[in-house]
This record gives structure tokens, sequence and C-alpha cells, in this order.
């Protein structure tokens, strides 16, 4: 896993990260110093404690290959925010409890002549859920927007509101709008 890592994090520093066939435009450096250079700098004020908390995020996933586990580091780095390079320890805290806190579960709730069906799944990019939702009458059913998020310390964070409903025009989903 150590090995893995420095792999990746060096990968980093050059700004290109190869994974099989695909690159990722991803380009960073980590250092425990105040320096100034032409690169995005990532400063770790413990780096015993960097890399327990990232190799306690990859611990929390069942991995098929070295793969899988970049992709998943490429993931977790490609969505940092200015606030989180300046404190990387709190952002992998956060993201370990994204992960650890689901919150919700799938369940099935009926109003008027219509079910709201909301089912929870896991997912891949840049947050752990995502919340899936359709109204149905048993026949027909309307998608609502998925939204992607992760709750940390009791705070919900919506990464993404996505429209994935394609059945615009159906008599259903004008009834339902």
């Amino acid at each position: 896993m150590d090995d893995l890592l420095l792999s990746f994090f060096s990968q980093c520093e050059t700004g290109q990260v190869k994974i099989g066939d695909f690159v990722y435009n991803i380009h960073f450096k980590i250092t425990t110093e105040d320096i100034c250079e032409d690169n995005i700098i990532i400063k770790i004020k413990n780096k015993d404690l960097f890399f327990k908390y990232i190799k306690e995020f990859l611990l929390l996933f069942d991995f098929d290959n070295e793969y899988d586990v970049l992709k998943k580091l490429v993931y977790l780095f490609s969505n940092l925010t200015f606030s989180d390079f300046n404190n990387i320890e709190l952002y992998l805290k956060r993201n370990i409890e994204f992960v650890k806190n689901s919150l919700l579960t799938n369940k099935t709730i009926s109003f008027l002549s219509s079910k709201l069906e909301i089912e929870i799944k896991s997912y891949n990019q840049e947050s752990p859920y995502c919340f899936v939702a359709k109204i149905t009458d048993g026949n027909y059913f309307y998608e609502l927007p998925i939204i992607s998020y992760g709750i940390s310390e009791g705070v919900c964070y919506i990464f993404a509101v996505q429209d994935k409903n394609s059945d615009k025009t159906s008599d259903y989903s004008k009834k339902v709008k």
C-alpha cells in the first residue's frame, strides 16, 4: 500500500496520473514545509496522520485491483476545494465520515394516489452516496433529480443535483410537474 501511495503522489507532482490506458490530469505536491513553487501545494501538518487518514479511507472500500485504488485516490484528490488545500487532514477526516454515514435508508412513502420510492446508492465519483427517487402510480413513473451527498458531523454536504429524467413529455410527467 505504501509503495502505491508514493507512486500516486509522485505522479501527481508531474500533473498526470496514469491508470491503465487512462491518464488523469491532477497536479499538486505534498509537503510539510512552507515553500512556494509553480506547483499547487498541499501542506500537511503531520505526515503520519495524513497517511493514516488516507489508509483509513481506502480500507472502507473493497478493491479488485490497484487500478481501483488509484481511481479512488484520483476522485478523492480531484475534489479538493481551496480551503481543503489549507487543511488536508480535515478534508480526509470528513471524507472518511462521508463514507461511514449514509444515514438515509431505502423507503417508499405513499401519498395521494402515488408513491415516492427512494433508493440510496453508492456513488463512486465526487460523493460516496446518491439519493435516487421517483414518483410512481404503479404503472408510470417520474424520476426526480439525483442528489449526490455526504454526511459528516451532522452536516449534509450536497455535491451535485443532476436531472437524469429523459421522459419529460409523457402525460404522467406532465401531471407530476
